[in-house]
């Protein structure tokens, strides 16, 4: 399919994976006129720019919450307790009840 005449860049998409191999596929999208083209060209150019100015920031890409929490999770352990300690606080579980 030919993108109309009124838009002059093609965008691909990201690729199809439905045979195991990958290829780039086309967005194509019709409008009822070309004012309505333009309308949508304007602004997925304005949210493109945004997209790159908050990537150039660090805030899109870079999630330091995430990285706070991942090396939190590291430092965590677990630790493995005998077959004993176990039977005691079962005992103990179990005197509290009664």
């Amino acid at each position: 399919m030919a993108a109309a005449k009124d838009i002059h860049e093609d965008h691909d998409t990201s690729t199809e994976n439905a045979d195991e191999r990958p290829k780039p596929e086309l967005l194509a999208i019709r409008f009822l006129n070309a004012e309505n083209a333009q309308k949508f060209k304007t602004k997925f150019e304005e949210c493109r720019k945004e997209i790159e100015e908050r990537e150039k920031k660090g805030g899109l890409g870079k999630n330091d919450n995430a990285e706070k929490v991942a090396e939190k999770l590291e430092a965590l352990s677990v630790k493995e307790e005998s077959k004993e300690s176990e039977d005691e606080e079962t005992k103990e579980k179990a005197e509290e009840k009664q």
